[in-house]
């Protein structure tokens, strides 16, 4: 018995002359993924608009760690665990099926099923029809206690007649959907402790979006814990981007000077736009196209509608902000989905919180804010930020090096 899987791309209908480049971005992220997790002995090839994975080893079955990591790699729509049957003879395909039937008998007894045949060998001496109606016919002798259903089956058999051999299906995963990363551009994503960027960066790699992550370490107002925290999460999400890089910039003096010189009603608006400016300066040093936040509108002061606008017309790149229209519950909800809300939720000390007023403001100034952009332009902090900072480099499996930074010397 020889356990494969049969991996579909999602959009790939989509992309006409573009379709040949997407598919082997797709083929590759897999393999490297593949590499990373040491499966051992393995082959790659196209089965139509699919990959067949087959393990070369005695792999009986494949480890549900394994497939639930494919499903967090952008661009896949399905996952299906296969048995490959060798022998081309209808017994050897019922003898798969009764398998399948004997597994699915330990979660759920009796149930109804559905045979479902796809034949690309038309030379097999069997047609579709007459294949699944054989296999429904056997099955129901054998286990007599079950029912056929053909519109809204419990448990669906499907069977891929192809010419080199047969591929015996019943179960089925959903992959995260979207393109392969790296083929919609380059962004920096601003990463802080909390529950919300790692969704947002998520999102946006299932949109194809390849990252390079930011973090605004606030020493001395904070420890080190909080940058461990960081390394955790980037490492969570590591596997969704091939490779992928995380700074840690040093903020605790831009804070203070902005502490000491703003209304501190503005404080909390002033810290997210010097953020997103110093990001900006690391776009464009290493040709990023866009920001990612993981900005909810109203769920802070300053993510109001007034306050937004206000930092978006002193930035030059786009803000991609894809969860701006979900509640904190459903924020929550996929951070456990994508296994990133255990490693939130950890307490980390917030400079933020240290500096924050009483009373932020909800309407910004957009004047005032300009004006303490010209007196306090900061641009040399920025800077010495961004060339102090720490540099990290993460490979699919979210294993991390600690990088020299030539960025800005």
């Amino acid at each position: 018995m020889q356990q494969a899987l049969l991996i579909s791309v999602d959009e790939l209908w989509l992309k006409g002359k573009n379709r040949d480049d997407y598919f082997e971005m797709m083929r590759e992220h897999l393999r490297e993924y593949f590499f990373a997790q040491q499966v051992g002995p393995f082959s790659i090839r196209n089965q139509g608009q699919r990959f067949l994975f087959e393990f070369r080893g005695p792999h009986n079955t494949i480890p549900e760690n394994l497939i639930n990591g494919i499903r967090l790699l952008p661009g896949l729509h399905t996952i299906i665990p296969v048995e490959c049957v060798v022998e081309r003879t209808i017994e050897a395909m019922f003898a798969a099926a009764q398998r399948s039937i004997l597994k699915m008998k330990s979660k759920k007894w009796p149930f109804t099923f559905k045979v479902e045949t796809y034949r690309s060998d038309k030379k097999f001496p069997m047609n579709s029809m007459e294949i699944s109606r054989q296999l429904g016919h056997q099955l129901l002798e054998v286990f007599p206690e079950l029912k056929v259903d053909v519109h809204k089956p419990d448990f669906l058999i499907e069977v891929f007649v192809e010419h080199e051999k047969i591929l015996v299906a019943s179960e089925y995963f959903r992959g995260m959907g979207g393109l392969p990363i790296g083929t919609a551009g380059h962004a920096v994503t601003l990463i802080s402790g909390g529950i919300d960027s790692p969704v947002a960066s998520y999102f946006m790699a299932k949109r194809g979006l390849a990252q390079t992550f930011v973090f605004f370490h606030a020493y001395p107002y904070v420890g080190d814990e909080v940058k461990e925290k960081i390394i955790k999460l980037v490492a969570l999400l590591a596997p969704s981007h091939r490779t992928t890089r995380l700074m840690v910039i040093p903020f605790g003096k831009i804070q203070e000077i902005i502490g000491m010189h703003a209304y501190p009603e503005y404080r909390t608006v002033l810290f997210r736009l010097y953020m997103l400016k110093t990001a900006e300066l690391l776009a464009e040093k290493i040709n990023a196209g866009a920001l990612i936040t993981g900005d909810g509108l109203g769920q802070v002061s300053s993510q109001t509608l007034v306050n937004l606008s206000v930092i978006n017309t002193l930035l030059k790149l786009i803000v991609l902000r894809p969860l701006i229209g979900l509640n904190k519950i459903e924020i929550i909800e996929w951070a456990k989905k994508i296994g990133t809300y255990e490693t939130s939720i950890m307490p980390h000390d917030d400079a933020c919180a240290l500096f924050a007023p009483k009373r932020p403001t909800t309407r910004a100034n957009q004047d005032y804010v300009k004006e303490f952009l010209l007196r306090h332009p900061l641009g040399s902090e920025q800077l010495s930020a961004l060339s102090t900072a720490q540099i990290y480099a993460f490979d699919v499996r979210g294993h991390h090096t600690k990088l020299q930074n030539f960025l800005f010397e």
